[in-house]
């Protein structure tokens, strides 16, 4: 018998003694007693009523899980695994294609509403920018604005313009305005010759030009 075991069975006899020879010890004893059946007692109960099924229910519910995907692995025929693997691919490739075109939205977005800005507009039409060909500015007797009206996501709003060039800056200024997209195409042309005055080197036409500003309408 070791040490430690005679150690331990000398202090039971000591506590022995004690709680057999003084009735204060023995109350204590008695209390300690009872608590520590008390907590066997409620670690017992709640390990069988509460603690054990769970643990059990939690067991079942695992194996039919494991079990339904065990089977419904197993339902999938072997030669369907490369088509769903394409289909796969397929939707990845649609949802990239997807995301590159509301890129390509964003971006002609933001380029028709520089483009729908009535400043550049103005400026164009009246030959503003050093980049225009001729000055018609000088030569320009009438503006009018036409009924705007809609169409595919853009508001369109026809502009009449009037006036006396020679023909060769009328046909230059033609020609910038129809290369330039903040114009709009001309949808309507008038000339008439004029006679040529004494003085006057080159004949004049009087033109009437319809044309449009077409304006990126918000939230297309």
């Amino acid at each position: 018998m070791s040490l430690a075991n005679l150690d331990m069975g000398k202090k039971i006899k000591q506590w022995y003694f004690i709680a057999k020879n003084d009735p204060a010890a023995a109350a204590q004893v008695r209390v300690m007693l009872l608590g520590i059946i008390a907590c066997f007692t409620i670690y017992y109960g709640a390990n069988t009523l509460i603690i054990a099924p769970k643990n059990k229910a939690l067991g079942i519910k695992q194996a039919q899980l494991a079990e339904v995907m065990a089977n419904a692995t197993a339902l999938v025929p072997a030669g369907l695994a490369p088509a769903i693997e394409q289909l796969t691919r397929q939707k990845q490739d649609l949802n990239d294609r997807i995301a590159t075109l509301k890129v390509k939205k964003r971006f002609l977005q933001e380029e028709w509403r520089l483009i729908s800005d009535p400043d550049r507009f103005t400026n164009i039409i009246f030959t503003s920018f050093p980049t225009a060909p001729v000055n018609i500015k000088k030569n320009l007797k009438q503006m009018s604005l036409a009924k705007e009206r809609t169409r595919d996501g853009f508001a369109i709003q026809p502009v009449n313009l009037a006036g006396i060039a020679s023909f060769k800056d009328f046909l230059a200024y033609l020609q910038y305005l129809e290369s330039r997209p903040e114009a709009g195409p001309v949808d309507e042309l008038k000339l008439e010759n004029l006679p040529i005055t004494p003085g006057e080197t080159r004949a004049k036409i009087r033109f009437n030009v319809l044309l449009s500003r077409i304006k990126f309408q918000e939230g297309t």
